[in-house]
């Protein structure tokens, strides 16, 4: 579905579609306005007038002025949904209200524009509650005579919302606290209830409202309807996602230990995250003698690194299985096994000798060769964020007295926090291995910020989301 045999518009989830430029909708003169999608109507109420401005638009002139849809329109209750309207104010001064539905009570939720001398912003409310609330305004300032495409998240679950100007992102914010904003109260376009005085001054050209959240759909849309409204859109880009998830490194092995094995890397150039909120997991690096824990990002899952093998003649134990495997320990030939696409094996131990523990970009060393960990891998994207040295994650612990792999420790025993390394092993027939180093999970996309959720930084051009606390924690896109 397009304009003039243009781009098509994102369908999915499409739920309202009123359009005056197509004659099924508005047909020019008439009394009500048909929502494409279901044949249901709003009334029009008011001086209401036709415009053939931008292929066809309703113009709203007064305190009278509303179109009416029953309260079965756009009542989504608690799920996430986006409002998207094409419209051009005429007046702004105080609050002009785009779209609301409102009861007198709570729920209740609105779109407006709110300024003064012809130019204002946009915002965002809703109350679930006397108590539950969530306001945002856009950074763009609307001005009179101008044109604009806004698209409008609504996460009242989650107590956000969010805004987009023109397919590009504004951020959002959270409110405090969540619930459902299920309502009987009719739908009101161009007003706030009927005869109201901050009523919409301006023509509305088409409007949707989706129940499910798209990342491409502001910007596609946009896409589809700039040429009708006289805009470019050859600069609209939707953003490349980038995704690092780095477990936590296993613990070094007692006694004459092995290093423990670096946690699994996973790094994605290109994957489309789920819209709302999804659920990172930063994993802690192992205690000696334990693997690490896994790191996770929806449902990218990196397993926690191996621990090395133990010899400290009261325990033995061989090298563990993991992200990448922990080197043998002392007299424990056997290595520990890494993960396809996550790590790599550890080091076999030779004799009285231990081995390193097996990185991200290779295999520990072998006992008889000194024990090193295995490198871990460089990740350019994300040399911004840390990394030890910058941009390198997930190295092996060595045994004790030798170095561990690149992108981890270095001689200094414990896994360095938020790299995912290995811990070293330990040094005598006594002696305890060292603690892994806890995992990191980063996005990095093009772009201001268009969500929330970790450590916001901005560099070159680029949005970073980064989680360095072990533990849960939400990434919500608007």
């Amino acid at each position: 579905m397009g304009f003039n045999n243009g781009p098509s518009i994102i369908q999915t989830g499409l739920d309202l579609l009123v359009d005056a430029a197509d004659p099924t909708s508005y047909p020019g003169s008439g009394t009500v306005w048909t929502d494409l999608r279901s044949g249901t109507t709003g009334s029009l109420t008011g001086s209401i007038s036709y415009t053939s401005e931008y292929y066809g638009g309703l113009t709203f002139s007064n305190s009278s002025s509303a179109v009416i849809f029953p309260g079965t329109t756009a009542n989504y209750g608690s799920g996430s949904f986006t409002v998207e309207m094409a419209f051009k104010p005429t007046y702004i001064e105080g609050k002009h209200y785009l779209m609301s539905k409102n009861s007198g009570s709570f729920p209740n939720w609105a779109i407006y524009l709110s300024g003064s001398n012809g130019s204002g912003k946009l915002w965002s409310e809703f109350n679930v509650s006397a108590a539950i609330s969530c306001s945002y305004s856009s950074s763009t300032v609307f001005q009179t005579g101008s044109v604009y495409q806004v698209d409008v998240r609504i996460l009242p679950a989650s107590s956000a919302s969010g805004i987009y100007v023109n397919g590009i992102s504004e951020g959002g914010a959270f409110g405090n606290n969540g619930g459902s904003l299920a309502t009987t109260a009719s739908l009101f376009i161009g007003n706030y209830s009927q005869n109201n005085t901050q009523n919409f001054s301006g023509s509305i050209y088409a409007i949707k409202t989706y129940n499910i959240q798209s990342l491409t759909q502001p910007s596609v849309n946009y896409a589809a309807i700039s040429t009708r409204l006289g805009k470019s859109y050859s600069t609209i880009n939707n953003p490349v996602f980038e995704l690092l998830v780095v477990a936590g490194g296993g613990g070094g092995g007692r006694g004459i230990g092995g290093g423990g094995g670096a946690g699994g890397l996973q790094y994605f150039s290109n994957f489309q995250p789920t819209p709302g909120i999804s659920t990172a997991v930063v994993g802690d690096g192992g205690e000696y003698n334990l693997p690490g824990n896994n790191s996770s990002f929806s449902t990218f899952v990196s397993i926690g690194g191996g621990d090395g093998g133990s010899s400290d003649g009261v325990y033995q134990g061989p090298a563990g299985n993991g992200g990448s495997g922990g080197g043998g320990g002392y007299n424990q030939t056997p290595s520990g096994s890494g993960i396809l696409g996550q790590g790599n094996n550890g080091g076999v131990a030779s004799g009285f000798s231990a081995a390193g523990g097996g990185g991200a970009g290779s295999t520990g060393l072998d006992g008889v060769n000194g024990g090193q960990g295995g490198s871990g891998s460089y990740i350019a994207s994300f040399a911004a964020i840390g990394g030890s040295p910058a941009g390198w994650f997930a190295g092996g612990g060595g045994r004790y007295g030798t170095s561990g792999g690149i992108g981890g420790t270095n001689i200094s025993f414990t896994g360095s926090s938020n790299t995912g390394a290995g811990g070293s092993g330990g040094s005598s027939g006594g002696g305890v291995g060292y603690k892994g180093g806890s995992g990191i999970v980063a996005i990095r996309y093009s772009g201001g910020p268009i969500a929330v959720g970790g450590e916001i930084t901005q560099s070159a051009g680029y949005t970073y989301h980064v989680f360095r606390t072990v533990g849960t924690s939400s990434f919500t896109i608007f």
